[in-house]
């Protein structure tokens, strides 16, 4: 996975424009909205795991900048959570970890509406 060495900013418009995520009716729009916004900003290879800590090896370079980015990657996903939700990720370590309990634990019930 190919990564800019140039971080990139993310700015309250772009967080503001993403729909937030409150139970399992707005998982779906959250999940597609948020994921752009990773992609656009380059931080969907951390949140979805192709892109490990592990393979930064001892270059501290590469671990500052993957660290920065999951760290970015958690407060997106922070800002665009309910507050009743955050309580979920309180022991999650990163963004894939943070991504992975809201995907378990909400998109199960969004599935099952569907098929309603």
């Amino acid at each position: 996975v190919i990564m800019s060495p140039v971080i990139p900013k993310v700015d309250n418009d772009d967080i503001s424009t993403v729909t937030k995520l409150k139970d399992s009716s707005t998982f779906s729009l959250w999940d597609f909205e948020v994921k752009i916004l990773f992609k656009a900003k380059q931080f969907l290879p951390i949140v979805v795991g192709s892109s490990l800590f592990a393979k930064c090896g001892a270059d501290e370079e590469k671990q500052q900048k993957w660290t920065t980015r999951d760290a970015i990657a958690q407060h997106i996903i922070i800002r665009t959570v309910d507050k009743t939700i955050k309580v979920h990720l309180m022991t999650c370590n990163n963004s894939k970890a943070m991504y992975d309990t809201l995907v378990r634990i909400y998109k199960k019930d969004s599935d099952k509406e569907k098929c309603l």
